[in-house]
């Protein structure tokens, strides 16, 4: 199973179908009207990622919370892929493999 995540607007959705179209089965598409802008930890998003997948997350920018959350994953999913033109926040270090 593959997971995106996504914003809910034009350029969130269109990420989101784009990367659908790429995949050999179809993934499980989840969009949120954020009340703030990125990831949480305990996000309901996040609480719907039940097994080892590879996981998209698109246009949601790349905040210190966001990519806490999404380094949090890495012990259960298989690959987490972080997609956004926003910039990261300073001060952030990627890890990046």
């Amino acid at each position: 199973m593959t997971y995106i995540i996504s914003h809910h607007d034009a350029d969130g959705i269109i990420s989101a179908y784009l990367i659908n179209k790429l995949q050999k089965e179809q993934a499980k598409i989840i969009f949120k009207h954020w009340a703030k802008f990125g990831i949480q930890e305990d996000s309901e998003e996040l609480k719907q990622l039940t097994e080892p997948s590879d996981v998209y997350v698109c246009d949601l920018g790349c905040s210190t919370e966001t990519i806490s959350a999404l380094y949090n994953l890495t012990g259960k999913m298989k690959n987490i892929y972080l997609i956004d033109h926003h910039p990261p926040e300073e001060n952030i270090k990627l890890r990046i493999s």
